[in-house]
């Protein structure tokens, strides 16, 4: 796990791997398939990005995590996002980086989804992984201050580094990722 920091109040932890559990069951899903820029396989890989980014008086809190599953007997990438209907309470999440505005909840709200997918689909890299599921399905938000775009930037950046052809990518190379 990296945990980094800048003066603009960015908070980033980022995992490789072995994640934290923030899984949830999914209410419905929702996917994209393309197609795959290669057809070697790549390692089974998972990343997790929590970011709490102080704005003002209000912190942005976003934790996201993906799966990735290689699968040669298909020849498609297929992205996947698990969602929850808004307002479902899912279990209590306290944060590891422990300053995020009110209660934290598991789960990802269904309205993000779009916006997440739209997102993850556009990082250039993505389909260098090869064929497989992305599973994004591992998420965390706060009551205060986590809306779709914290989500959408937060996924931005677990495609890029999950897509990274050295896995896992050094400090710098999320340094750079992340915007730090």
């Amino acid at each position: 796990m990296l945990e980094l920091r800048n003066e603009r109040g960015r908070h980033v932890r980022v995992w490789f791997d072995d994640l934290p559990d923030a899984s949830f069951p999914a209410s419905n899903t929702v996917e994209r398939i393309l197609t795959p820029a290669v057809h070697e396989l790549v390692t089974p890989r998972s990343v997790m990005v929590e970011i709490a980014h102080h704005i003002g008086g209000v912190i942005r809190y976003s934790l996201l995590g993906a799966t990735f599953t290689p699968d040669i007997t298909v020849l498609s990438l297929v992205v996947r996002i698990s969602v929850v209907p808004w307002g479902q309470n899912g279990k209590p999440f306290k944060t590891p980086l422990g300053y995020c505005q009110g209660a934290t909840i598991v789960g990802l709200p269904v309205d993000w989804a779009p916006m997440i997918l739209e997102t993850t689909c556009s990082v250039h890299s993505l389909t260098d992984l090869g064929p497989g599921l992305l599973w994004f399905n591992q998420a965390v938000y706060g009551q205060v201050g986590s809306h779709g775009g914290a989500f959408s930037e937060t996924a931005k950046i677990v495609a890029d580094l999950i897509s990274q052809p050295d896995f896992p990518p050094s400090e710098e190379t999320v340094r750079v990722v992340a915007g730090l």
